[in-house]
């Protein structure tokens, strides 16, 4: 009986947040940027992305920054970050230079920033590499004569695949939310980019997260960012970046703002997808041990 209520109480919910996810796909978010009240503010808005890269593979950036030259915004409103590290000698310089070739001329402006190894008090991992990389877009940031506050974050998995009309949608809702420097901006997390290339034991803890976080969505209370998310660069200014001794850094960076704030933050749903990739290993049980990991760490 108990799990019976928890099963209809989570699918309810799941059940809304997929409603306003097809409403959410169904409107033109740049048109709504650009009526007016909105436009002017709207021109002064900047995206940075921040794209952490390690021992990956070409393919999976080539998919990354096409989503991103692929949205529905203007690319010169955008800010692209390739944030490799110094000790992946195989594929970040390789990696890096192909991606600068073909997509460095289509932003704002574009940089590969390359983390040390071994700084002390330092972990290893994506938190660490972020967070030099935002330090170094911030004397980009700073040059350029851009407002903190203008300036909205997107930190991404390597894999991240973006809704062509996410950007606009953040942009939106950014510009109209009463404290949108106190806010970050979670999209609704989807494991589908290659689906059909994972075994069936992945595939269904990758459609449970998804489903996990539609019902999470609703109780906007309990909400976390998770994964790939937004945020003000004010905000991520004021915690000084995330935390470069902690492997979850997305749920962190969370916390930081709120204990920084006395509680005054949160975390808002944004009903567009990021696709990524489901775990997959080259061998059955390596995928398990790949998806045990990324669970518990």
């Amino acid at each position: 009986m108990l799990w019976l209520i928890r099963v209809v109480y989570v699918l309810t919910y799941v059940l809304i947040a997929f409603k306003r996810y097809r409403q959410a796909s169904q409107i033109d978010w740049l048109s709504r940027c650009r009526q007016p009240g909105l436009n002017s503010r709207f021109n002064e808005l900047y995206h940075l992305v921040v794209i952490p890269t390690y021992q990956d593979e070409g393919p999976v950036l080539e998919s990354t920054f096409a989503s991103l030259a692929a949205s529905r915004y203007p690319l010169d409103k955008l800010i692209v970050v390739l944030a490799t590290e110094e000790r992946d000698t195989s594929h970040g310089p390789v990696n890096a230079q192909a991606i600068t070739e073909k997509y460095g001329n289509l932003f704002k402006h574009f940089m590969v920033t390359v983390h040390p190894a071994n700084r002390p008090g330092e972990l290893a991992g994506k938190g660490s590499n972020i967070a030099w990389a935002g330090r170094q877009v911030k004397q980009v940031i700073d040059r350029l004569g851009l407002a903190y506050d203008r300036v909205v974050v997107s930190s991404f998995d390597v894999d991240s695949c973006v809704h062509p009309a996410y950007f606009a949608c953040l942009a939106y809702h950014y510009l109209t939310h009463p404290k949108p420097t106190r806010t970050s901006f979670q999209p609704i997390p989807l494991f589908n980019n290659n689906t059909w290339d994972a075994p069936a034991y992945t595939r269904v803890v990758a459609n449970c997260t998804t489903f996990w976080l539609l019902s999470e969505t609703i109780r906007t209370d309990r909400l976390f960012t998770f994964s790939s998310h937004s945020m003000s660069l004010k905000a991520l200014i004021d915690v000084d970046f995330w935390q470069s001794d902690i492997v979850t850094e997305d749920s962190r960076i969370f916390l930081q703002c709120l204990i920084y704030y006395e509680g005054d933050y949160e975390v808002m749903p944004i009903y567009l997808p990021i696709s990524m990739d489901t775990v997959v290993g080259r061998t059955f049980w390596q995928t398990i041990v790949h998806q045990y990991k990324q669970i518990v760490f």
